[in-house]
C-alpha cells in the first residue's frame, strides 16, 4: 500500500477525542492531568489576518491553567506587518497576553458544569496595559447520537468587548458527530453587539487521536464590531 494512501485511511478511520473549545465557546472539556493542549486559532478577513493561540496544562481530572496569546492582527501589505490597539479610544485591546483556569465537574452522567477565568493585559506597547478580564461559566448536556449541547454565560471587560462597560450575555453551542464520530459539524453564538459578539458555523476533522482542524464561517452580531470571514483551528494534545 502506497504511503499516501496509508496517510488518507488514517485520517479517516481514526476515533474522535474531544476538543476544548468549539470555535469560540468552551465545551469545559479539561486537559488530561499532566498533558499539555495547543489550538492555534486564525480569523481571516479582507486584508487582515487574526491570530490566537492557546496553551493548556492539566492539573487534575478537575481542573487546568494556561497562557493564552489573543487578538494577534496582522494587516496584509507590503510589508506584512502586527497592527496594536491601546483601546484607550473604546477600541479593543490587541494583543491580549492572558492566564487562564478552568474547573470543570461531571453533576451525572449526562450533564457537565464548568467555569473558568481568564485574565491578563494588551502588550506590545506600554499604554495597552490595561487590566482585562473574561468570566465564564457553561453546562455541557449530553444528547442522543453523542451531540453535545452547551449553554452558558459570560462577563467580560471592556478591553475586550469594544464598549465603555462590563457585559454579560449568552454562550451557546451544538456539536453533533457524524460517520462514525470522525467528523463533527459545530455551531456556536457568543451574544452581544460587542467586539465579541458572533456567531461561527462550522466542520470539525479529526485528523488523529492528537490533532484535529476545524473550518468556519464567521457571522457578526453587529457590523459595527466585526465583519464576515472565515475561522480555521488547529488543535494539538
Amino acid at each position: 500500500m502506497r504511503p499516501p494512501v496509508l496517510i488518507l485511511w488514517f485520517c479517516l478511520f481514526t476515533p474522535v477525542w474531544g476538543q476544548q473549545n468549539l470555535f469560540n465557546v468552551p465545551t469545559g472539556d479539561l486537559t488530561i492531568e499532566g498533558r499539555l493542549f495547543f489550538q492555534e486559532q486564525l480569523n481571516v478577513f479582507p486584508g487582515n489576518i487574526q491570530s490566537s493561540s492557546i496553551l493548556s496544562l492539566g492539573l487534575s481530572d478537575q481542573f487546568e491553567f494556561g497562557i493564552d496569546m489573543l487578538n494577534l492582527n496582522i494587516r496584509n501589505g507590503d510589508p506584512w506587518k502586527i497592527v496594536s490597539d491601546s483601546g484607550d479610544c473604546g477600541g479593543v485591546v490587541s494583543p491580549q497576553l492572558m492566564v487562564t483556569s478552568l474547573f470543570s465537574r461531571p453533576v451525572n452522567n449526562w450533564w457537565k458544569a464548568s467555569m473558568g477565568i481568564q485574565m491578563g493585559t494588551g502588550v506590545v506597547t506600554p499604554i495597552a496595559a490595561r487590566f482585562l478580564t473574561f468570566f465564564y461559566t457553561v453546562h455541557t448536556f449530553q444528547l442522543m447520537g453523542k451531540a453535545r449541547l452547551i449553554v452558558g454565560g459570560y462577563f467580560a471587560s471592556p478591553g475586550l468587548t469594544g464598549l465603555n462597560s462590563n457585559v454579560v450575555d449568552l454562550l451557546l453551542g451544538l456539536q453533533i458527530p457524524f460517520w462514525d464520530n470522525r467528523f463533527e459539524f459545530v455551531a456556536d453564538y457568543v451574544g452581544g453587539s460587542n467586539a465579541i459578539g458572533v456567531s461561527v458555523l462550522g466542520l470539525s476533522a479529526n485528523v488523529s487521536p492528537l490533532f484535529s482542524i476545524s473550518a468556519g464561517i464567521q457571522l457578526p452580531n453587529s457590523d459595527q464590531f466585526n465583519q464576515l470571514g472565515g475561522v480555521l483551528n488547529l488543535t494539538f494534545l
